[in-house]
């Protein structure tokens, strides 16, 4: 019967039957692997297990925890079977020594070998040899064991390090990653940045370019304003008559008025009708006009559609308004027109 009167002992059956934590099965391996006699103590408990479960001298939870523990691995089923082998060998030779020892004819070398005293002998020496050859195999399967373990040992710590490094890797492309995806928003948002200064010139600049255009055009408006008027002045003549201009007045073709400026000199006649005849004498526009006073000079200022002249030679006269009874002239001029 298996003995697991103290404490140390009790766990280790605990062991074996699979009852422990795997932190602390990892702490008993620890253990005997540094103990030699622990490890000792252990395959005893474990040969006393084995007996007692081909002895069917386990409780039904304990021989279903040895089938699932021991069992399920090829060693502990060749631990079984040698003990099975050598409890089977045991029973087997009882009947065939007390057989044997009955037959008191037989003077052979078996007759010898299963007398009762030798073969109590014998069997000693087989049980012996059989335990022999158990612990010398039990000898190898520990020192077998034991590799395998430094080997588990080995392979586990270079797992431990194969898995930190990947950890340090993952680690690593992690923070670089967090790095570039820092870089990358500093990057969009300068370049949102960049874009809106784009934007608020490219909206300054249209409208910079509509001011400069509207002031063009007005340039443009007043300029063809200023051009699209012919200017003629007649000076002051004091000779009555008919005063020939030398410089004919030209009218443009985008020029759509004529203002003629007339200088009166000193006049007290507050307004003239100012007709614009042909040399036949036939009138072609005419119109009652006021004269602007200054202290210098008197001059009216007369505008005219250009539609109305053509090439060729006119005469402006200038009578007082009302007459007054005076019938003459104030003032005459001829003049040429060329169009162009």
């Amino acid at each position: 019967m298996l003995d697991i009167g103290n404490k140390n002992s009790q766990r280790l059956v605990m062991y074996l039957l699979g009852e422990l934590s795997a932190e602390e099965r990892r702490d008993i391996e620890q253990q005997y692997f540094q103990n030699d006699k622990l490890f000792q103590e252990l395959l005893s408990i474990e040969s006393d297990l084995i007996d007692d479960y081909l002895n069917d001298d386990l409780s039904a939870d304990e021989r279903r925890k040895f089938e699932s523990q021991v069992l399920s691995t090829p060693q502990g089923r060749r631990k079984v079977e040698s003990s099975r082998a050598l409890l089977s060998a045991i029973s087997e030779d009882a009947p065939k020594v007390v057989q044997r020892g009955t037959n008191e004819e037989q003077d052979s070398w078996w007759q010898f070998l299963w007398h009762p005293v030798k073969t109590r002998a014998w069997r000693f020496a087989t049980v012996i040899l059989l335990f022999a050859g158990g612990t010398g195999w039990l000898v190898v399967e520990n020192f077998r064991l034991r590799s395998q373990l430094g080997v588990a040992r080995t392979t586990s710590r270079q797992n431990e390090q194969e898995v930190l490094r990947l950890q340090e890797q993952v680690t690593t492309a992690q923070h670089q990653r967090q790095q570039d995806e820092t870089v990358l928003r500093s990057s969009i948002e300068k370049l949102n940045e960049e874009l809106q200064r784009a934007r608020t010139d490219r909206e300054n600049a249209i409208e910079v370019a509509r001011q400069k255009e509207s002031q063009l055009r007005e340039n443009l408006r007043q300029t063809e304003s200023s051009t699209a008027i012919a200017t003629y002045t007649f000076p002051f003549n004091p000779v009555r008559g008919t005063s020939e201009q030398t410089d004919p007045l030209t009218i443009s073709k985008g020029q759509k008025t004529v203002t003629f400026q007339i200088e009166l000199g000193p006049t007290s006649i507050p307004t003239f009708h100012v007709s614009l005849q042909t040399v036949e004498g036939n009138e072609v526009w005419g119109n009652i006009k006021k004269a602007r006073r200054t202290r210098a000079s008197n001059s009216i200022t007369v505008g005219l559609p250009a539609t109305v002249f053509t090439s060729q030679h006119y005469v402006l006269i200038l009578t007082p308004s009302p007459p007054n009874g005076q019938t003459e002239s104030f003032a005459e001029y001829s003049f040429r027109v060329v169009r162009k």
